[in-house]
């Protein structure tokens, strides 16, 4: 989200650790109504399943019968351009309900108009049957050609039934060189960085840790709608983040006396989901509060994207929680 800064270490098994940051460039893959779309809906196979995500309130669904003849597809309206100098990966989530062959594919291509592909991989096998949500990655061999990309997805009809294909925050990355991660290895920053991925030139199967430090720009409130500015001095923290299925929140409230709270939890529509906090606290003083992903009807919220937002006597502070399920 634009906060990393540096990647300090790397802690595991092996040496010669190396790290790499990546930004995604497909836009599209997470399949909430943003006001636009570029993917290419054209039957009514092919749809935004707003029942069924694995994460936000939307999930790309591709249905087929066993009477039909051929497999169903969606790809891009338009080729998106990459950068054929740098190395790339595709990611996602696929769940298969009687699928058939259901497969998340990266292709290359020379041009924004070619129908031909230079290159063209698979995120995993193809999957077959009945799954949940599982995460699908592959790092791609970059054609030298391969100016533009696109990433399509399929089902294929089933033996008997009707079978769906669901598709959710899929991505397209795109990396820039390996470094050495012996030493602290600065990001440019701000940036449009998501992804970082690590490697080592001996490490059989493990796990590694790796620390790194992000950098918040915050902005004053000079917002279209008159609201409140930020809270000078304060800060509003979630840890773990993302989480699941509780987070704690702390606040560390400014200002002098004892001043008025309120803090709450909101959706990406700015509906209030719930109350954590409504009182006076003492100045100074850090106010601590757990989020168990429930609303304030004790129902659970579902995966996606929240904001804890602090009022502090008039002036606001707010951090981004990702809930995943």
């Amino acid at each position: 989200d634009g906060n990393l800064s540096r990647a300090t270490s790397v802690e595991g098994a092996g040496s010669g650790w190396e790290v790499r940051w990546g930004r995604e460039i497909l836009w599209h893959g997470v399949f909430e109504e943003e006001g636009a779309t570029l993917w290419d809906l054209n039957s009514s196979d092919e749809y935004l399943d707003k029942g069924v995500f694995h994460r936000g309130a939307a999930s790309l669904a591709l249905r087929r019968t066993d009477g039909n003849t051929a497999a169903v597809g969606t790809d891009l309206e338009r080729h998106l351009p990459c950068d054929p100098g740098k190395e790339h990966s595709i990611a996602g989530y696929l769940r298969a309900d009687n699928a058939k062959n259901a497969a998340m594919i990266a292709r290359f291509y020379s041009s924004r108009t070619s129908e031909t592909p230079v290159g063209s991989a698979n995120a995993a096998d193809p999957a077959s049957g009945t799954s949940g949500w599982t995460r699908q990655w592959a790092d791609l061999v970059t054609p030298s050609n391969g100016t533009y990309f696109e990433v399509r997805f399929t089902n294929d009809p089933p033996s008997s039934g009707t079978g769906y294909a669901r598709f959710d925050d899929a991505a397209f990355i795109e990396w820039e060189p390996w470094v050495s991660a012996d030493a602290p290895a600065a990001v440019p920053s701000p940036n449009n960085f998501r992804f970082l991925q690590v490697r080592s030139e001996d490490a059989g199967p493990g796990t590694a840790r790796i620390l790194y430090e992000e950098t918040a720009y915050e902005r004053t409130a000079t917002s279209i709608d008159g609201g409140p500015p930020a809270a000078r001095g304060a800060s509003l923290l979630a840890y773990p983040n993302p989480f699941n299925p509780r987070t704690t929140i702390e606040l560390a409230v400014p200002g002098e006396g004892r001043v008025p709270v309120r803090v709450a939890v909101y959706d990406l529509r700015g509906r209030r989901v719930a109350t954590l906090f409504r009182g006076e606290v003492e100045s100074g003083k850090t106010l601590g509060m757990t989020w168990d992903g429930l609303d304030d009807g004790g129902r659970g919220a579902p995966s996606g994207i929240y904001f804890a937002r602090a009022l502090i006597d008039g002036s606001s502070f707010t951090r981004k929680l990702v809930l995943l399920r």
